[in-house]
């Protein structure tokens, strides 16, 4: 199997068994290429992975496809104690740093709190969430269709920037769409605001369940499509 960028040609098959593999001490296997891995073009993991004398020489562990959840939660989960952040902002760093997570604490001892969450779109102090505006007004004035919609059918970012659901839901169907899954950011102007991806659930459940279907797998291949010491079995 062959992932490479956020589509659905990568990453997860419909066979159970497939699987990714990565080296035995953690580190990039001699002659396969997997470092391009974050990027978007299409085949970027596949090309190394399909070094079939590399993969045959070098010393590696089959993961099931299964298993590759379990360790992706288990390092956000680790994340997520150590600094006191959610899940989803736990997964956004790892997936900014490559899932290295000594890199995102390192980055948060030598560079402090601040600058690593606002590289990866994040903010702190105090710790903002996405939420809808109940009880924020009467209605809500969307930045990008401009109609008054009832503050239940908007959604405001740590940002603070608002917009109606409606619009929110054609953003992430486009970004998704364009394979840009692991990157949904605010639509206001020159922001870089990381979208929370409980916001992204709860917003295409209803209006674009497949949209949503490409979201969650999207998230799920990250954790080989994004990591160096990963990579898709090609069998």
């Amino acid at each position: 199997m062959a992932g490479g960028g956020d589509d659905d040609s990568s990453g997860w098959g419909e066979d159970p068994s497939d699987c990714s593999f990565y080296s035995d001490d953690g580190s990039l296997m001699d002659g396969i290429d997997v470092g391009g891995m974050a990027g978007d073009g299409p085949g970027s993991a596949a090309a190394g992975a399909t070094n079939g004398a590399a993969m045959d020489s070098a010393p590696y562990e089959v993961v099931p496809a299964d298993a590759l959840a379990s360790a992706a939660d288990e390092e956000m989960r680790a994340l997520v104690d150590v600094l006191g952040v959610e899940t989803w902002q736990a997964r956004t760093l790892l997936m900014k740093h490559r899932w290295n997570i000594e890199h995102v604490l390192a980055g948060f001892t030598d560079r402090g709190p601040e600058a690593l969450f606002d590289d990866a779109g994040l903010f702190i102090a105090p710790l903002r969430k996405e939420r809808t505006l109940d009880g924020d007004g009467a209605t809500v004035s969307c930045m990008v269709c401009f109609d008054d919609v009832p503050p239940s059918q908007a959604t405001r970012l740590g940002c603070e920037h608002a917009f109606c659901d409606s619009c929110w839901a054609g953003h992430f169907r486009s970004r998704i769409a364009e394979g840009q899954s692991r990157r949904l950011s605010c639509m206001a102007p020159d922001c870089t605001a990381a979208v929370d991806e409980r916001a992204v659930r709860r917003i295409l459940r209803r209006r674009d369940p497949l949209a949503l279907t490409r979201f969650e797998r999207a998230l799920a291949e990250s954790y080989v499509d994004d990591n160096p010491r990963m990579a898709w079995c090609p069998s």
